[in-house]
């Protein structure tokens, strides 16, 4: 029948993959070197938080993008770059943990936490000058 030797494909993991082990991110509009990685639902429900955020870091430097389910649909963190994206910071427990990427709590728990919300900003402040 010639058929091909089956080969295991599962993700590879972080220390074997490199960036590239993130998965990819489905862009919406924009074109910010910030992008902020959230639910669309968690983000319609804290849309005052975010919208301080934004501000903080500037408004038109954000743009939005949701973690692809899919391995071929949205853009690899080897692409970002490519698409002006230098910062990327990720609300929730689903965010994976890589240099470069801000892992943040999810933003019911910023909006309920002023420690969470602090220790977000001693992230972002050195990132922004301040």
């Amino acid at each position: 029948m010639d058929i091909p030797v089956w080969v295991l494909r599962g993700r590879q993991q972080p220390a074997e993959a490199g960036a590239s082990a993130l998965p990819r991110v489905r862009l919406e509009a924009g074109d910010g070197d910030w992008l902020l990685v959230a639910d669309g639902a968690a983000r319609s429900d804290h849309a005052m938080l975010l919208d301080d955020i934004r501000a903080a870091i500037g408004t038109a430097r954000c743009r939005f993008g949701q973690w692809s389910d899919s391995p071929e649909s949205g853009v690899s963190p080897d692409d970002w770059a490519a698409h002006g994206i230098e910062h990327v910071l990720a609300f929730g427990e689903s965010a994976p943990r890589a240099d470069g990427l801000i892992s943040s709590p999810s933003l019911a728990e910023l909006a309920g936490s002023a420690r969470a919300r602090r220790e977000l900003w001693q992230q972002l402040a050195p990132r922004l000058g301040g």
